[in-house]
This record gives structure tokens, sequence and C-alpha cells, in this order.
């Protein structure tokens, strides 16, 4: 379980380039309005900067998370003991977005455009670090016993898709300093993995053995949502387990909805820009044949002489879901609840994005950026996404911004960064300046470049 429960999500630690939760930091509200800005709110196609605008790449690579800090990194401590270590359940987040080779154009008063997208997510929510603990480390052993609840559903779960979005703006109003756009964007999406371990209001005691060592779960009461795509089956635990199925075939499809307001003074220029968007209205959907969906009811009683309980040192050596799955069936604790035999509907991680920029002065703008997640993240069906409110100071002229978001994280608390755009390409972190700072629990970078003529 050591490598389901660790290298499963923490592979991306090892890689230079993912040292934030907030994709594209700054750039929502940038004064080059390209196919990026369409991605995230589709009433931005009539604001295009050139009727005509590709977009050619864009990647964003974030990490973030409760628990471990950039000192826990650079004094060489292992990311097992800084996740897991005592106190309050790990949250942790692990995200990569792609936004593809895209293209849209403005019409009179319409705009349109289709862009390609890829996601790749790992997230790890409430989960109790006394359990993991127990799991790979003695160092519990000396305890004796140790009581264990958690009301919430802790939750380990990944997930990769792909989208096609066919998207299409319209200016509503159209007055010499009022302009005010709808738009719309229906998406095509190509899930190709998920995963999930849920378990839901687990109660129960860990019983330690220091001869021979054990960690024995007894008087335990939980459900446990087990879900995996078959490309998890044989193995869960290297990194081309994540990366090898990140577009799949044709299941789903998902709608967004924006708007956007622009007051325009009598020099023609813009001095607020705002918008408002719905995204991921929508469901991936696993095709029965490629899904195992199971919940189990677990119980697990009092030790006896023939039953001390389950060892969870047995979990330590686990690569893959099918063994996991096999381990929990023999063990006699666990009663399959249910298991689906049709399709599986996987809900996006929906939210609402509204952002302002002000031009507070002739070349200094000041924007507010905000994204509220409408799910809980409570439910085995469905992907989560963190709230963030972001304040950005930016200095921008037509082929050149700097500027620096500030963001409010519900899970990382709050992070600085830096950001520059030179004509069509960006480049920035939404934590580059916290992440100087010991204590920082976030990390991330994007990049990108866009073109319009």
């Amino acid at each position: 379980m050591k490598k389901i429960s660790v290298y499963l999500f923490l592979f991306l630690l090892s890689c230079p380039a993912l040292v934030a939760q907030v994709h594209f930091a700054g750039m929502m509200s940038t004064k080059r309005v390209g196919m990026f800005n369409a991605a995230y709110n589709p009433a931005e196609l009539t604001n295009l900067t050139n009727k005509v605008e590709f977009n050619l790449i864009g990647t964003s690579l974030s990490f973030g998370n409760n628990k471990m800090s950039i000192m826990d990194i650079r004094s060489g401590k292992s990311p097992q003991s800084a996740l897991f270590s005592s106190g309050t359940p790990l949250d942790l987040d692990v995200n990569v977005e792609f936004l593809g080779p895209s293209v849209g154009f403005r019409y009179k008063k319409w705009g349109f455009g289709i862009l390609t997208k890829a996601f790749l997510k790992a997230n790890i929510d409430d989960l109790d670090v006394n359990l993991m603990n127990s799991i790979y480390s003695n160092a519990l052993l000396t305890l004796g016993s140790l009581p264990l609840s958690n009301p919430y559903n802790q939750r380990i779960n990944s997930s990769s898709w792909g989208q096609v979005s066919f998207a299409a703006s319209r200016k509503i109003v159209d007055k010499v300093n009022h302009q005010l756009s709808a738009g719309m964007a229906v998406s095509i999406l190509f899930p190709a993995s998920y995963a999930n371990i849920g378990l839901t209001k687990f109660s129960g005691t860990i019983k330690y053995n220091l001869f021979p060592p054990q960690a024995n779960l007894i008087n335990t009461s939980t459900k446990l949502n087990l879900a995996y795509t078959s490309n998890f089956a044989k193995s869960f635990a290297n990194p081309s387990d994540f990366t090898s199925a990140i577009w799949g075939e044709f299941g789903g499809a998902a709608v967004d909805l924006g708007l956007t307001y622009q007051y325009i003074n009598d020099k023609k220029i813009p001095v607020i820009h705002a918008g408002m968007s719905v995204k991921n209205l929508g469901s991936l959907s696993y095709q029965a044949k490629k899904i195992n969906v199971v919940d189990y009811n677990v119980n697990i009683p009092a030790p006896t002489a023939t039953k001390p309980g389950f060892n969870l040192f047995s979990l330590a050596t686990l690569s893959s879901l099918t063994q996991l799955e096999g381990l929990l069936i023999s063990s006699g604790y666990m009663t399959k609840e249910g298991q689906s035999n049709s399709d599986v509907q996987i809900k996006l991680p929906t939210t609402v994005q509204a952002y302002v920029s002000i031009r507070a002065l002739n070349r200094l703008n000041l924007d507010v950026n905000a994204q509220y997640n409408i799910r809980q993240g409570e439910g085995n069906k469905e992907i989560t996404s963190p709230n963030t409110i972001t304040v950005i100071p930016r200095f921008q002229t037509k082929y050149f911004e700097i500027y620096s978001p500030w963001s409010n994280h519900e899970v990382t608390g709050i992070n600085g960064g830096l950001g520059i755009r030179v004509a069509g390409f960006y480049l920035g972190s939404g934590s580059i300046i916290t992440a100087l700072q010991s204590n920082s629990k976030q990390m991330d970078v994007f990049t990108g470049y866009q073109i319009g003529f």
C-alpha cells in the first residue's frame, strides 16, 4: 500500500517542472485577449485582440498540499514523512492542464472558436495520516492501540481526459461606452483513466503488536468505494500508469456558459473589463467494460485468537488495484454491497469563474480573479477543484505585461507569484515568490504561445 498511497500520486514530485493549483494565474484578465481567454470564458470570443487568433500550446503544471513545505524538500525529508506528519488529515492536489491547438475569429458581432484541451488530475482528500503511517511505518508500534475516526469521505483519486470544444459568442449590448457579450461552448469529452479509493465515515481502532510487528484494524466500520479503469488494473505505482492514458475514446459532453462586460472611455480604451463563466456542466462517461466500480461494507469486529483483525502491513507491498481488491475480499471482513454493470458517469469539476480588471492608471491595472467550486467533493463519482481568490497588480503595454498574482487558496493559503507576457508568449508562476519562502506548500509553472492577425 505504500506504493498505492504515496508513489501513486507523488511521482510528480520527482519532476523538476512540477514545482499550485491556480492554473495560468493572472492570465485570465490579460490585456491581450486570445484563445486562452476563450478557453475559460467563451464570451471572450467577441473581444479577441485580433480578428483571427491561434493558440499553439499552453501548459500549466501545479502541486499543492497542506502538509509538506519547501523547507521539507530542501532538507531532504522524505515525502512520506512530511505528508503523513501527525495532525490534520492530508489534502493534496496535483494537476496538469494542456491547451492544445485552437483557433477563433471575430465576425461582426459574433465570435467563433474550436479548442482542444487535456487534463491530468490526482487528488488526496481528508486522508487520515495515522492510518497511512500504520500501513508502511513501524513508528507507531509502541502506542499499543490508537482510535481513529473520520466523519468525511477520505479519498485517493486520479482522472485524465481530453476534450474538443466548439464555442460561439455574440455582443448583446454594443454601445459607445458599454459592451456586453454572452457565449457558450459545447465540449465533446474523451475520458482516458479514472481511479478512486474512498472510505466513508471511517471509525475503528488500530491495535499494535511488537512481536511479531503488526498493525491490526479492529472494531472498525466503514464503506469502501473502489473504482479503476483497465490501465490501473495491473499497475498503479509507476508514472507511466498515469501519463500513458490522457486522451481516450469518446464518452460524455459538457457545456460552458459565459458573460463579459466592458466599459470603454471616449478614447476607446477599456477602463473596466469583467467576466463570469460557469464551466464543466457535464460528466465523463466510462464504458462498463473499461471500468470496475464496486462498493463494499467493511465490518471488522473485536479480535479473537483466530481472527486478530486486518493487518495493515499486508498492504505495504501491493502495486495494483486488482491486488488490493483481492486482498480485501480474501480477508473476510469485506462484503460486496453493489457493483456497477453499466456505463459509469463521473461528474466534472463544475466551477464559477469571475474576474474584473480595472485600469487604475495609464498603464497600471488592478485585477481580481475568483474561482468557486459548485461541487462539495464528498462523492466518489466526482472530480473536485479548489476555491481560490486572486488579486493581481499589472503593468501592461500593447506587447508587454508584467504582473504579480497573489492568491488565497483553500488548501495551501496565501501564495504570490510573477508572470510576464511578450506579444503572444507568456510565462509565469502563481507561487514563485512565496515558494522561495521555507514554509510555502504550493508550487507551479505555466507557459504558452498564441498568435493572431
